[in-house]
């Protein structure tokens, strides 16, 4: 008994095909994006900020790279479709921000103490506030670059007012 599939059937298999077997041969070579490790660490008025996002857009079109800070300043880079950490090699800008959520009265609200509110009470509003100059994250107008190599990239970010 032969069977025989519909054209659109078909087109829908080798449609499939052509996206899920490039994904499949790639799962166990290598990796997919060449990356090479990037490290760091940020700090702010010469204290370690932690809870930071660094991002590395690359100035030449390649992916952006990024990361969080620890609590000492430290980072680490990740690229999306990478099998390791890292960034690709080249030049960048790097853009580094952090915010809080602040009350009205500017108090700091952590997101541990915000409270369910199920009565329909109205609940205080909060907005989020820049810990740091917002000019460290101006993709414009960048103050921050950075050029991995085939070399050591461990870079240091001390920013000031």
């Amino acid at each position: 008994m032969s069977h025989r599939f519909s054209a659109p059937l078909r087109a829908l298999g080798l449609l499939l095909l052509a996206f899920v077997g490039p994904l499949v041969s790639g799962c166990g070579g290598g990796d997919a994006v060449e990356v090479k490790k990037v490290t760091g660490r940020v700090t702010y008025k010469g204290e370690p900020l932690g809870g930071a996002l660094v991002m590395f857009k690359p100035k030449g079109g390649s992916r952006v790279a990024s990361g969080t800070t620890n609590p000492d300043g430290s980072f680490e880079l990740v690229t999306s479709g990478a099998t390791r950490n890292g960034a690709m090699p080249g030049d960048y800008d790097v853009l580094i921000s952090k915010v809080v959520e602040v009350d009205a009265k500017g108090s700091v609200v952590e997101p541990a103490k915000q409270e369910y509110n199920p009565a329909g009470r109205p609940q205080e509003r909060t907005k989020q506030k820049s810990v740091i100059p917002e000019k460290y994250n101006a993709p414009k107008a960048p103050l921050l670059s950075a050029t991995v190599t085939d070399k050591d990239n461990t870079f240091a970010f001390e920013l000031t007012d």
